[in-house]
């Protein structure tokens, strides 16, 4: 009996160390929102000041309205999933779909962006409608959206599309001749290109100034958590008053001089 008594305590130890690698302890009660997120610089990152100016916001945002965020930094797809799953109670920075609108409540507007192709500068190239694409092989991030004429497009085989894990993956690709386009918003495209590549090879590079996609980017909140509507009111009144006092902006055009990169 005493054994069992022994074995039990370091079960119960050994479960208890694993839940707390996983989910911090200064998490745990109320007034904390635990957000699961990814790497997508220069909005959001490890590397960068404040996670970024996405995940700066968002924590802000939150502080207007006394509550404090924990971020996590997982794969995207993973992220996506723990929050779906209740583990985690929001993500940044989503585009609606017709599928996550199924199983996410969507904050009001982070922010907004445009994905242009991406190609080399020695390869012709001019675009005004999809049925221009069907010669090329393009280059896609598994679990993003490029628009639904674009996913559909791909889908059913009317464009080339090549899934590759990583914006990053993409690019190498697209240097090495496998990928002729990618499609990727243009700040995002020029932080990895500056942090990845040598400037020879940064040269090499150019985009189309045609938009693939115009679209906007929310935190979103899983439907299975009785608290989320709570928090979604939240976050939505703190981000309101970033933007009526000035402060949303501010941060954005920081971003763009630079200022979040890491000293």
């Amino acid at each position: 009996m005493k054994c069992l008594k022994i074995i039990l305590s370091i079960l119960c130890i050994t479960s208890t160390s694993l839940w707390a690698a996983e989910v911090p302890v200064e998490v745990v009660g109320s007034g904390v929102v635990r957000i699961a997120t990814g790497e997508w610089p220069p909005y959001i990152s490890k590397k960068l000041k404040h996670y970024g100016v996405v995940s700066h916001v968002i924590k802000e945002a939150f502080a207007e309205e006394n509550i404090k965020v924990v971020y996590t930094f997982f794969p995207w797809k993973r992220a996506l999933k723990q929050v779906m799953n209740g583990n985690w109670d929001a993500s940044p920075s989503w585009v609606p779909t017709p599928e996550r609108l199924h199983d996410f409540h969507f904050s009001d507007v982070v922010h907004t962006s445009s994905k242009v192709f991406f190609y080399l500068k020695d390869k012709s190239f001019e675009w005004r409608s999809i049925n221009d694409l069907q010669n090329y092989t393009i280059g896609a991030t598994l679990g993003y959206t490029y628009g639904e004429t674009f996913d559909k497009s791909a889908e059913n085989g009317q464009i080339i599309v090549v899934p590759l894990r990583s914006d990053l993956l993409n690019f190498k690709m697209l240097l090495k001749g496998r990928i002729e386009l990618f499609p990727v918003e243009k700040e995002v495209g020029f932080s990895i290109l500056g942090e990845y590549f040598s400037v020879e090879d940064r040269k090499r590079f150019t985009f189309h100034p045609k938009p693939v996609l115009e679209t906007s980017h929310h935190l979103i909140f899983t439907k299975n958590a009785k608290k989320s509507l709570f928090l979604l009111e939240k976050f939505n009144q703190g981000l309101a008053k970033l933007k009526a006092s000035g402060e949303f902006k501010r941060m954005f055009e920081a971003s763009l001089r630079g200022e979040y990169k890491a000293e």
